[in-house]
């Protein structure tokens, strides 16, 4: 006569403190079917608390198949239960317990991933929560800033890593990096739009007569505003044969310039 298995959910409850590695195994192996198949919500409610951390223990301490349905039972919980504030500490409890470095790859389990997926979408209150997941998740791709640098270079190819590096905003936050800012204006001698050369010449004064006695002298000092103007050696001429150099140089320094663009 066959014996009818009237075992409910709560005492394969009961068994997840059993000392034999067997009969955990089962019971979590129930569990997770019953919530798989079956919205199991009064249970849920009732043991969401001792049942979420007695599946972080499994994870932490537990054999590689008591690791594996203690991570999909924790997903489920935070799937099935309608208390905003139980999945929100479940979301809290498995981003503390897998940010630990002994746990870290165990990250690297398909079971653990989905669970840390699922408890962020139905947990995470707001964006920095899940940002801290996805950090979470990035250090474990490729710890240290130096591998995630090797990482995004491979990732992108030498071309695609240098343009992302000098104009993608997300590049600079996550690796603190500003690069300096060319001038948009290239290779360019600045040519100033005017340049004026004032002389100041001292004329003394002269005393006048009625007669025409100093006329000879008013002659002399046209004759000497000539010469301080006209003169090649003048300091006239002299400053405007220095701007017509300074001119020439740079003409010569745009032409230089010219040659090397490509």
């Amino acid at each position: 006569m066959d014996i009818i298995n009237c075992r409910t959910l709560h005492d394969y409850f009961i068994d997840l403190s059993g000392k034999r590695a067997s009969v955990r195994e089962e019971a979590l192996s129930t569990i997770l079917k019953a919530l798989t198949l079956n919205i199991e919500q009064k249970f849920v409610e009732l043991n969401f608390v001792t049942l979420v951390y007695q599946c972080l223990h499994f994870i932490k301490k537990g054999s590689p198949t008591e690791m594996k349905q203690a991570a999909h039972i924790i997903g489920l919980l935070s799937m099935i239960t309608t208390t905003v504030e139980k999945v929100h500490e479940a979301y809290e409890d498995v981003l503390t317990a897998l940010s630990q470095g002994g746990l870290k790859p165990k990250l690297k389990t398909l079971e653990i991933l989905g669970c840390l997926t699922v408890v962020t979408f139905f947990g995470a209150s707001n964006s920095d929560e899940t940002e801290s997941v996805m950090k979470l998740l990035w250090d474990l791709i490729n710890p240290g800033t130096d591998s995630s640098l090797k990482f995004l270079k491979h990732f992108l190819r030498n071309d695609g890593f240098v343009k992302h590096m000098m104009e993608n905003e997300n590049f600079h936050n996550v690796f603190d990096f500003h690069p300096k800012r060319r001038n948009d204006w290239g290779n360019v001698l600045y040519v100033p739009e005017r340049e004026e050369v004032t002389i100041l010449l001292f004329r003394p004064m002269v005393a006048r007569h009625n007669d025409c006695s100093l006329l000879p002298s008013l002659t002399r000092d046209k004759q000497l505003a000539k010469k301080k103007t006209m003169s090649p050696n003048s300091h006239l001429s002299k400053a405007r044969t220095q701007l017509l150099k300074k001119q020439r140089d740079l003409s010569l320094k745009e032409r230089e310039f010219d040659c090397f663009d490509y």
